[in-house]
């Protein structure tokens, strides 16, 4: 597989990662609170800093000198904060 394929592998299962969170977050606060609005709030609060970041994420990864390890290290920090916000609500 060359470069090009390697990159839409990795850009493929981002995608899918983060269009399938916005549900996931919205069943999993639903299943734990029993409360449909903070299954609502909680997907505002994460849809917000991807509208608001991502302007800046985008010049950054533009001017990267190494954008493997810019790319790597952002879904890295994606991971982190998916971890952090299951293990975190309805506690």
């Amino acid at each position: 597989m060359g470069g090009f394929g390697r990159y839409l592998a990795a850009a493929l299962a981002a995608r899918f990662a983060s269009e399938g969170m916005g549900m996931a977050v919205v069943l999993l606060a639903l299943e734990r609170t029993g409360s449909a609005a903070y299954g609502a709030f909680v997907l505002t609060a994460w849809m917000a800093p991807h509208v608001l970041a991502a302007p800046v994420a985008g010049a950054v990864a533009g001017r990267a000198r190494r954008p493997r390890l810019f790319y790597a290290g952002t879904l890295a920090g994606f991971t982190a904060a998916v971890a952090g916000l299951a293990a975190l609500l309805g506690r």
